[in-house]
C-alpha cells in the first residue's frame, strides 16, 4: 500500500497529497495553502489527480534533499 495512493490507482488526489505531506512532515497550518499550490502545479490538466510516476519524476528532478530511492518509498510505497 502506498502512502499517498491508498487505492493503488496510480494517481494521487489533492486530499491524499496533502495528507501524505502532513504525515511525512510537520506542516504549519499556513503552509497547507502552499501545498495546494504545489499540487496544482503537478496537476497540469486540472483533473484533480496526478500520476504517481509523474509526481515521482518531478520530485526526483527537483529535490536536493531526497535520493531517488527515498522518493520511491514516498510515492510508490514499500515493496517489502
Amino acid at each position: 500500500m502506498t502512502l499517498i495512493d491508498p487505492q493503488n490507482e496510480g494517481k494521487v488526489t489533492k486530499e491524499n497529497f496533502i495528507r501524505g505531506v502532513e504525515e511525512m512532515f510537520t506542516v504549519p497550518p499556513d503552509f497547507l495553502r502552499e501545498v495546494e499550490v504545489a499540487f496544482k502545479f503537478f496537476d497540469r490538466n486540472n483533473e484533480g489527480k496526478v500520476s504517481c510516476k509523474e509526481l515521482k519524476n518531478l520530485l526526483v528532478r527537483n529535490s536536493n534533499e531526497y535520493k531517488e530511492e527515498d522518493i520511491d518509498l514516498i510515492v510508490m510505497g514499500s515493496s517489502g
